[in-house]
């Protein structure tokens, strides 16, 4: 899916939206939601930045980002 992904043309919402997962619907793929034990983080704002930052130093796989 994701070489057939980067072949389609943006779409006129996912460039208003700024959300490439509406590339792939407005395009007819289907998209699956799966629920995840893992908690992300949205950046949203430079200040959500320096908690990812701080988050990345104290996560044990950091040495292999």
């Amino acid at each position: 899916m994701l070489q057939n992904f980067t072949k389609l043309t943006p779409t006129p919402l996912e460039q208003v939206e700024s959300i490439d997962m509406l590339r792939a619907l407005e395009h007819g793929y289907k998209v699956r939601m799966v629920l995840s034990p893992f908690q992300g983080i949205g950046v949203d704002i430079p200040a959500d930045i320096e908690q990812v930052v701080r988050l990345m130093k104290d996560d044990p796989l950091f040495g292999s980002y």
